[in-house]
């Protein structure tokens, strides 16, 4: 899809002049994706983006949608890091490109700027956290263990399960950080500890009572 650019004198933040590329987005248009490096502000001119959070599993979810006036990817800019979210054009729209130097010297003169974009980006990490509290722990839980027994292998002592954080998240269709979540309540359980690089768990039958009376218990071998 070809991307349309024009530029031309524009105020990407209210109270200043900035000259930058303005980017006409279509319906459903990917801006950028998660992992990617962030070389790139963007400031919602019109129409509506959502950012979405892959759950590991090739599925995406809604993390907040942004309007007019608000602020993409300035975080990762500011900070260095590879992009977390996959920004999605809701709508069609605009937005004004804003590249990294640009970016962090506005930011550095009007300090304002970045105060602003840190809040919203706090106020988004709040609400995913409130969003994850409102998963009962057993929903979080029972995909995992089913994961974990599907996969395990036997021990000298009980089952041993080799995998990482990612193969976990993506055998459960939970994000990482909901897999981090569930993973963590078992080990403070002590039903899973890790061992020789691996998880190791002490007491299947133990942890399989999380699935009884549950489809998945049904699926397990």
């Amino acid at each position: 899809m070809a991307t349309k650019r024009r530029t031309k004198a524009q105020d990407p933040d209210p109270g200043g002049e900035s000259r930058s590329p303005e980017r006409d987005l279509s319906d459903g248009e990917i801006l950028y994706d998660v992992g990617e490096t962030s070389r790139t502000a963007y400031f919602i001119r019109s129409g509506e983006i959502d950012l979405l959070s892959p759950n590991g599993a090739g599925v995406f979810r809604i993390a907040e949608r942004l309007g007019p006036g608000r602020c993409l990817g300035g975080v990762e800019v500011l900070t260095g890091s590879a992009r977390t979210y996959q920004a999605r054009a809701a709508t069609e729209g605009s937005v004004v490109e804003v590249d990294a130097e640009t970016f962090r010297l506005m930011c550095s003169e009007r300090p304002a700027i970045a105060l602003r974009i840190l809040e919203q980006h706090a106020r988004r990490s709040d609400d995913l956290e409130r969003r994850l509290c409102a998963i009962g722990a057993e929903d979080l839980i029972r995909p995992i263990v089913f994961a974990l027994l599907s996969a395990a292998e036997q021990a000298e002592r009980g089952v041993r399960v080799a995998t990482t954080l990612r193969e976990l998240s993506a055998q459960s269709g939970l994000s990482m950080r909901e897999t981090h979540r569930g993973l963590q309540t078992l080990f403070e359980a002590k039903e899973v500890r890790i061992h020789d690089d691996a998880l190791w768990i002490p007491e299947p039958d133990a942890l399989r009572t999380h699935l009884q009376g549950t489809a998945l218990d049904a699926a397990l071998p």
